[in-house]
Protein backbone atom coordinates (compact mmCIF):
# COMPACT_ATOMS: atom_id res chain seq x y z
CA UNK A 1 0.00 0.00 0.00
CA UNK A 2 1.22 3.23 -0.70
CA UNK A 3 1.38 6.31 1.81
CA UNK A 4 -0.05 9.55 0.93
CA UNK A 5 1.27 12.81 2.15
CA UNK A 6 -0.80 15.61 3.64
CA UNK A 7 -2.73 17.12 0.95
CA UNK A 8 -1.87 20.70 1.07
CA UNK A 9 -3.09 21.18 -2.35
CA UNK A 10 -6.37 20.70 -1.14
CA UNK A 11 -6.01 22.99 1.64
CA UNK A 12 -5.07 25.24 -0.97
CA UNK A 13 -7.81 24.82 -3.00
CA UNK A 14 -10.04 25.24 0.52
CA UNK A 15 -8.62 29.49 0.48
CA UNK A 16 -10.19 29.67 -2.75
CA UNK A 17 -13.67 28.21 -2.21
CA UNK A 18 -13.09 24.58 -3.19
CA UNK A 19 -14.12 22.24 -0.70
CA UNK A 20 -13.35 18.67 -2.15
CA UNK A 21 -11.26 16.96 -4.19
CA UNK A 22 -12.68 14.66 -7.62
CA UNK A 23 -13.83 10.99 -5.82
CA UNK A 24 -11.42 9.57 -8.44
CA UNK A 25 -8.51 12.01 -7.26
CA UNK A 26 -6.52 9.20 -4.47
CA UNK A 27 -7.35 6.03 -7.30
CA UNK A 28 -5.07 8.74 -9.53
CA UNK A 29 -2.63 9.41 -7.02
CA UNK A 30 -1.86 5.81 -6.42
CA UNK A 31 -1.40 4.98 -9.99
CA UNK A 32 0.76 7.51 -10.67
CA UNK A 33 3.28 7.16 -7.75
CA UNK A 34 2.77 2.99 -8.87
CA UNK A 35 3.92 4.24 -12.25
CA UNK A 36 6.50 7.33 -10.98
CA UNK A 37 7.61 6.19 -7.26
CA UNK A 38 10.80 8.30 -7.44
CA UNK A 39 11.07 12.39 -7.12
CA UNK A 40 11.45 13.92 -11.13
CA UNK A 41 14.65 15.95 -9.63
CA UNK A 42 16.83 13.36 -7.89
CA UNK A 43 19.02 11.42 -9.18
CA UNK A 44 18.48 7.54 -9.24
CA UNK A 45 19.88 6.59 -5.53
CA UNK A 46 19.80 10.32 -3.78
CA UNK A 47 16.90 9.83 -1.91
CA UNK A 48 15.43 6.25 -2.34
CA UNK A 49 13.54 6.65 0.99
CA UNK A 50 11.83 10.04 0.12
CA UNK A 51 8.23 10.21 0.05
CA UNK A 52 6.95 11.73 -3.17
CA UNK A 53 4.27 14.04 -3.47
CA UNK A 54 2.25 13.96 -6.42
CA UNK A 55 2.19 17.58 -7.43
CA UNK A 56 -0.11 19.19 -10.27
CA UNK A 57 2.10 21.59 -12.48
CA UNK A 58 -0.94 23.92 -13.20
CA UNK A 59 -2.38 24.08 -9.20
CA UNK A 60 -5.84 22.25 -8.87
CA UNK A 61 -7.62 25.01 -7.97
CA UNK A 62 -6.47 26.89 -10.89
CA UNK A 63 -7.44 24.37 -13.00
CA UNK A 64 -11.18 23.77 -11.61
CA UNK A 65 -11.60 27.53 -11.08
CA UNK A 66 -10.53 27.96 -14.89
CA UNK A 67 -12.17 25.63 -16.11
CA UNK A 68 -10.42 22.14 -16.81
CA UNK A 69 -11.67 20.02 -13.51
CA UNK A 70 -10.04 16.61 -15.83
CA UNK A 71 -6.25 18.26 -15.06
CA UNK A 72 -6.63 16.91 -11.81
CA UNK A 73 -6.77 13.09 -13.16
CA UNK A 74 -4.82 14.07 -16.23
CA UNK A 75 -1.08 12.21 -15.86
CA UNK A 76 -0.47 14.82 -18.02
CA UNK A 77 -0.47 17.66 -15.63
CA UNK A 78 1.54 15.70 -12.62
CA UNK A 79 4.90 14.79 -11.70
CA UNK A 80 6.25 13.18 -8.50
CA UNK A 81 8.31 15.51 -6.27
CA UNK A 82 10.42 14.52 -2.84
CA UNK A 83 8.87 15.93 -0.07
CA UNK A 84 10.44 16.06 3.92
CA UNK A 85 7.73 13.69 5.84
CA UNK A 86 8.35 13.17 9.35
CA UNK A 87 11.57 12.32 10.05
CA UNK A 88 11.98 10.95 6.38
CA UNK A 89 14.11 13.31 4.73
CA UNK A 90 14.59 14.77 1.69
CA UNK A 91 15.20 17.81 -0.85
CA UNK A 92 11.98 19.02 -0.28
CA UNK A 93 11.52 19.87 -4.56
CA UNK A 94 8.17 19.42 -3.91
CA UNK A 95 8.08 23.12 -2.47
CA UNK A 96 11.54 24.29 -3.88
CA UNK A 97 10.70 23.58 -7.27
CA UNK A 98 6.73 22.71 -7.43
CA UNK A 99 6.09 25.98 -5.04
CA UNK A 100 9.61 27.84 -5.86
CA UNK A 101 9.35 28.06 -1.94
CA UNK A 102 6.03 29.10 -0.72
CA UNK A 103 2.73 26.63 -1.12
CA UNK A 104 0.73 29.59 -2.04
CA UNK A 105 2.37 29.53 -5.39
CA UNK A 106 2.86 27.84 -7.89
CA UNK A 107 5.77 26.98 -10.83
CA UNK A 108 4.35 26.34 -14.67
CA UNK A 109 7.86 25.32 -15.57
CA UNK A 110 8.78 22.65 -13.33
CA UNK A 111 9.23 19.77 -15.21
CA UNK A 112 11.60 22.35 -16.97
CA UNK A 113 13.70 22.88 -13.49
CA UNK A 114 13.27 19.36 -12.84
CA UNK A 115 15.58 18.79 -15.27
CA UNK A 116 17.44 22.08 -14.71
CA UNK A 117 18.09 21.26 -11.37
CA UNK A 118 18.40 17.91 -10.99
CA UNK A 119 19.93 16.03 -8.06
CA UNK A 120 20.65 19.22 -6.40
CA UNK A 121 20.38 19.54 -3.11
CA UNK A 122 18.27 21.60 -0.68
CA UNK A 123 21.43 24.07 0.21
CA UNK A 124 22.44 24.17 -3.18
CA UNK A 125 19.20 24.87 -4.61
CA UNK A 126 18.46 27.71 -2.11
CA UNK A 127 22.41 28.64 -3.11
CA UNK A 128 21.97 29.48 -6.65
CA UNK A 129 21.70 32.30 -8.38
CA UNK A 130 19.08 30.96 -11.62
CA UNK A 131 16.62 29.62 -8.21
CA UNK A 132 16.83 33.04 -6.58
CA UNK A 133 15.47 34.96 -9.82
CA UNK A 134 12.78 32.09 -10.19
CA UNK A 135 11.57 32.49 -6.75
CA UNK A 136 11.26 36.70 -7.03
CA UNK A 137 8.93 36.14 -9.59
CA UNK A 138 6.91 33.71 -8.33
CA UNK A 139 3.26 33.39 -10.01
CA UNK A 140 0.60 35.55 -8.15
CA UNK A 141 -1.50 33.33 -5.33
CA UNK A 142 -4.77 35.47 -7.04
CA UNK A 143 -5.79 36.33 -10.13
CA UNK A 144 -7.25 39.11 -12.13
CA UNK A 145 -9.47 38.35 -14.94
CA UNK A 146 -6.52 39.51 -17.41
CA UNK A 147 -3.96 36.67 -15.94
CA UNK A 148 -6.77 34.39 -15.81
CA UNK A 149 -7.70 34.65 -19.43
CA UNK A 150 -3.66 34.11 -20.01
CA UNK A 151 -3.74 31.21 -17.70
CA UNK A 152 -6.34 29.84 -19.94
CA UNK A 153 -5.02 30.14 -23.05
CA UNK A 154 -1.84 28.69 -21.98
CA UNK A 155 -3.16 25.63 -20.73
CA UNK A 156 -5.65 25.35 -23.43
CA UNK A 157 -2.93 25.57 -25.98
CA UNK A 158 -1.05 22.43 -23.83
CA UNK A 159 -3.78 20.56 -22.84
CA UNK A 160 -6.85 21.16 -25.17
CA UNK A 161 -10.17 23.15 -24.79
CA UNK A 162 -11.50 19.08 -23.96
CA UNK A 163 -11.11 16.00 -22.00
CA UNK A 164 -8.88 13.72 -23.82
CA UNK A 165 -9.92 9.91 -24.47
CA UNK A 166 -7.13 8.81 -21.80
CA UNK A 167 -6.24 10.57 -19.17
CA UNK A 168 -2.94 7.84 -18.58
CA UNK A 169 -4.39 5.70 -16.07
CA UNK A 170 -6.70 3.33 -15.77
CA UNK A 171 -9.75 4.48 -14.15
CA UNK A 172 -13.33 4.90 -15.57
CA UNK A 173 -14.67 8.22 -16.07
CA UNK A 174 -17.89 8.10 -17.74
CA UNK A 175 -19.94 9.76 -15.41
CA UNK A 176 -17.29 12.66 -14.97
CA UNK A 177 -16.90 13.26 -18.87
CA UNK A 178 -20.10 14.18 -18.85
CA UNK A 179 -19.69 16.87 -16.22
CA UNK A 180 -16.69 17.78 -18.07
CA UNK A 181 -18.05 18.31 -21.72
CA UNK A 182 -20.95 20.71 -20.09
CA UNK A 183 -17.95 22.77 -18.22
CA UNK A 184 -15.87 22.91 -21.38
CA UNK A 185 -18.65 23.70 -23.54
Amino acid sequence: MIRLARDRGLAEAARHGIAARSGRWHSCEQHFLALNPFCAACLPGQNPRAKVQVHHVWPFHWILLLGFPWLELDFRNLIGLCETTHGRAAEDHHLLLGHLGNFKSNNPNVRDDAALFRGMTDAELRADIRFAAKEAVRAPDQLDAAEKAEIRGRIAALFGARPPADLGWPGRLDSERAEWERLAA
